[in-house]
């Protein structure tokens, strides 16, 4: 098994504050020999606004907020210098989804909270940044304590069967193993956070069927197993995804030793030979193949992913897919328990 601190500091990235787009606005720290007075004063003048426009606990609850936002924003792959108010919104709201412990969202995560954060930020800092009192953050300001109704509309069935195509026709020769892993999620009705603590070892293919095992879910520490029909709508996708997950197995194994991947979206390159997806990555993958799709208008694909961002987390009853009313569309995400664990 390899260690989760280790992915931690390969994707340290996200620790340096002053690689982010958004963070290229503020006045940078000053340098030990630092002989431009004036960036001396702004930076010490942005600090003691910081400090003295709330108080010490409230200051840390909204620069925990802000950089859980920011960094989201970066792994979508939004644009920080053009950023439009839907896509503001948007990582706000995949940000409340996102995070792999479903049973309890921190509460910095909240959107209200997430929105007081920013409108401190954005009035402390002065920087230039979308509407935060009007249209779609109206509504977040004026919400009812509900209950959580994390869902996402349907997938349309027909681009499960283009992620089996582009699979089984190598379309995208840098994409076949995470598009092998959503379909492993789909059909599996893995969420994202039991398809990031999947053995590699622990994947089987025997008479038409894969099987795995999750170590650890939502329900259960100990973890759960599950199973795809591994014949799907177009052909054998997961025989042919099992035979690439094993060579790139091989290939780590020859550069690192004897490990075990555990975590079925990732990065690799001749850099970084294992580095799983965060949960942002995984979303913006998906929707690069619902653009890659072509039937959906951006505007559509962002309203699909926007709900399929919990969509990640979970995908639906597999029986839905066979269901003749529901032919059209399946679902990747709903509020009840993945369908690896129905007992019905």
């Amino acid at each position: 098994m390899i260690d989760r601190s280790q992915h931690m500091c390969v994707c340290g990235k996200n620790s340096d504050l002053n690689s982010k787009p958004w963070f290229s606005e503020l006045p940078t720290p000053p340098t030990k020999n630092e002989d431009d007075p004036t960036r001396v004063v702004k930076f010490l003048t942005l600090l003691a606004q910081l400090v003295a426009s709330v108080a010490d606990t409230t200051l840390v609850r909204y620069v925990q907020s802000c950089l859980q936002y920011f960094a989201l924003h970066q792994d979508l792959g939004f644009d920080a210098s053009r950023i439009s108010q839907v896509q503001a919104y948007d990582v706000m709201i995949q940000l409340y989804r996102s995070p792999e412990d479903e049973e309890e969202v921190p509460t910095s995560c909240f959107p209200l909270n997430t929105l007081k954060a920013l409108r401190w930020m954005v009035k402390v800092a002065t920087i230039s940044f979308p509407d935060l009192y009007t249209g779609l953050f109206h509504s977040v300001a004026h919400q009812r304590n509900e209950a959580d109704r994390r869902e996402s509309v349907p997938l349309p069935l027909d681009f499960v069967a283009y992620l089996e195509f582009c699979l089984l026709s190598n379309t995208f020769p840098d994409l076949q193993l995470n598009i092998g892993a959503l379909l492993v999620m789909i059909w599996g009705s893995l969420r994202f956070s039991d398809a990031m603590h999947v053995k590699w070892g622990s994947l089987l293919y025997e008479q038409e069927v894969g099987r795995g095992i999750s170590f650890r879910t939502k329900t259960s520490v100990r973890g759960a197993p599950f199973g795809v029909v591994g014949v799907g709508l177009l052909g054998p996708w997961f025989q042919l995804w099992l035979a690439l997950l094993k060579n790139e197995w091989c290939r780590i194994g020859k550069v690192a030793g004897p490990v075990e991947p555990d975590a079925l979206l990732f990065h690799a390159s001749d850099d970084e030979l294992f580095v799983p997806m965060t949960y942002g990555e995984g979303l913006a993958t998906l929707r690069h193949l619902l653009l890659r799709w072509n039937k959906l208008s951006g505007a559509q694909v962002q309203m699909e992913a926007d709900l399929a961002g919990a969509t990640f987390p979970l995908a639906s009853d597999p029986g839905d897919v066979v269901a003749p009313e529901k032919a059209t569309t399946l679902p990747l995400h709903s509020s009840g328990e993945s369908g690896s664990r129905h007992s019905g």
